[in-house]
């Protein structure tokens, strides 16, 4: 994690504003450096394990990110449907507030827990 976060902090150009999606982010090093960098506009971290999200969300809450990094419970039972609109946004109010990043509520409609895999 420490490599992958090195060399992104040195290869992405903050000019593309992309959104980036770490797939079993674990504890996310490389998407919380992302996000404190600016260098991308933002960042899902997923992964299979409720109690690492709740730390990067903590985490991202301490260092003032939690604007454009967002969490989302992703595993193999999540529906590729879910997984086009985790990535899509869903945000077709644009009501974000935040300098073009989208929130977890904003992106997925609030925090809808129904058994789906999906938070």
């Amino acid at each position: 994690a420490r490599q992958a976060s090195f060399v992104l902090e040195r290869t992405i150009d903050p000019s593309w504003k992309w959104t980036v999606c770490e797939l079993g982010c674990g504890p996310a090093l490389p998407s919380l450096v992302l996000a404190h960098g600016g260098l991308v506009s933002t960042v899902i971290a997923t992964d299979v394990d409720q109690v690492a999200l709740e730390m990067v969300d903590q985490a991202a809450k301490e260092q003032g990110l939690d604007h454009c990094l967002v969490t989302q419970l992703v595993d193999l039972t999540t529906s590729e449907e879910d997984l086009d609109a985790l990535w899509n946004g869903n945000d077709n109010d644009n009501d974000s507030g935040n300098d073009g990043c989208s929130t977890n509520a904003d992106m997925m409609g609030g925090n809808t827990n129904d058994g789906d895999g999906i938070a």
